[in-house]
């Protein structure tokens, strides 16, 4: 019996130093755990990744709020390019209404495939100014498989109605039996301006300015000259209008704190 006890206790022994080691590897291999895994964030876990952003309606659009992010694709009805800086301002339209893009990046490659009625991607941010939804620069273009152009709206009995002009911004619009309005230039009356205070002359590319009155209500339409250049046939005959003519005036809706159409077309009424 002696001899028994020894031997238990080396058993015993050896049991307890299995035992010591066992929980040394488990806490070292917990520990190597934790390790590899300091810099996880555990609140990232579980993030759902952003939804892709899909084409808005126009009544979408204009709900954005300024600086979000928007897509639209639309069908292109006009577009003005300047090659020095490469970038395209877009009047677009689809079934639900018209937008306006501005200085979208754009290369000649690009523009070389444009066309009227083009179906194109557009994304950027919103921009809102002066009471214009648009999207603001630095946007960019992708061109889509697609053609359909609109026809143009005449606005001639709506003009007054802010909600429903606001609605068609950037859309294609006509007003008829518009007459031209006097403007000061100095002590002189005259039909048109250069440049929205007088400051330009003949020869200098200027946008025109011109007043026109319909009902008992005037409003100033613009001949832009990124979109209609001096020397053109619509440029020529702004510059030959008279206070008092009556004329079709047809172009864009732009905006500048109210519906200010960029008139690409004036055609005499009888």
């Amino acid at each position: 019996m002696k001899d028994k006890i020894p031997l238990l206790r080396v058993i015993a022994l050896i049991l307890a130093a299995i035992f010591v080691v066992f929980v040394m590897l488990t806490l070292s291999s917990c520990g190597a755990a934790n390790t590899n895994n300091s810099n996880v964030d555990p609140g990232n876990s579980n993030t759902a990744p952003e939804p892709e952003l899909q084409p808005m309606s126009c009544e979408e659009f204009f709900a954005a709020e300024p600086d979000q992010p928007v897509l639209i694709e639309a069908y292109l009805q006009g577009w003005t390019y300047d090659e020095q800086y490469g970038t395209a301002s877009l009047y677009l339209q689809n079934e639900t209404g018209s937008y306006y893009a501005y200085r979208v990046i754009c290369d000649d490659n690009t523009v070389k495939k444009f066309y009227e009625g083009a179906k194109i991607k557009v994304s950027g941010l919103k921009g809102y100014w002066e009471g214009f939804h648009e999207v603001k620069e630095g946007g960019t273009v992708e061109m889509l498989i697609g053609k359909h152009i609109y026809d143009t709206v005449d606005v001639t009995d709506s003009i007054n109605d802010t909600e429903a002009m606001t609605k068609l911004q950037g859309a294609k619009v006509s007003v008829s039996n518009a007459v031209i309005a006097a403007q000061k230039l100095g002590e002189e009356e005259v039909a048109f301006l250069y440049n929205w205070d007088g400051s330009g002359a003949a020869g200098g590319n200027n946008d025109l300015y011109i007043n026109i009155t319909i009902g008992d209500k005037t409003y100033t339409v613009t001949v832009d000259s990124d979109e209609v250049p001096e020397g053109s046939d619509t440029y020529t005959a702004a510059t030959e209008l008279k206070v008092g003519d009556t004329v079709r005036l047809s172009g864009y809706m732009y905006w500048y704190q109210g519906p200010q159409i960029h008139v690409n077309s004036i055609e005499p009424t009888e």
